[in-house]
């Protein structure tokens, strides 16, 4: 029942623009309203949104989605988004999905609460280091920021990770 949920709506970001954006809205509307309720739900919500990011054949889907995500991630704080977003980072063939899952993940680290994030400081610190030499500029760049993030909430996680990288 989940994977036909999703697929209905990635499905729609190619044939029905407009379905896409009455989709956003509303699951923003429903992450504001409900927060840590829709928790359980937000791992296909993002899983989706980026779906849509990847797969909108016009910008207004893809507009639409980032935006959701934003709102979603702002309002909604699960491990398992955070998760969604380092596989998309890691491994996603579209350089617009990598870039905007690093771009989530920084607001992520920068913004959710620390018991929540410092549970995942492992898999985000690996995430970081590989999406530094990512092929997307916009993955670099958004690792670089993400990079910093880290080091102002968690500097002895930013300091080992940087031992790690090389001098570029």
């Amino acid at each position: 029942q989940r994977e036909q949920l999703l697929g209905q709506m990635t499905r729609s970001a190619s044939s029905k623009p407009a379905l896409v954006k009455v989709a956003c809205a509303t699951a923003s509307r429903l992450a504001v309203a409900l927060r840590s309720q829709l928790a359980k739900s937000g791992e296909l919500l993002v899983l989706a949104l980026l779906n849509n990011i990847r797969d909108g054949q016009n910008q207004g889907v893809v507009d639409d989605s980032q935006e959701c995500m934003a709102t979603l991630l702002a309002n909604v704080h699960h491990p398992k988004m955070i998760a969604q977003l380092l596989e998309a980072a890691l491994t996603d063939k579209s350089p617009i999905c990598r870039t905007a899952s690093m771009e989530h993940l920084c607001f992520v680290v920068q913004r959710w609460p620390a018991n929540i994030v410092k549970k995942q400081l492992p898999a985000i610190t690996e995430c970081i280091r590989k999406t530094q030499t990512d092929a997307a500029p916009g993955a670099r760049t958004a690792s670089r920021q993400c990079f910093w993030h880290l080091h102002a909430r968690w500097e002895a996680a930013a300091n080992k990770l940087q031992a790690t990288l090389g001098p570029s």
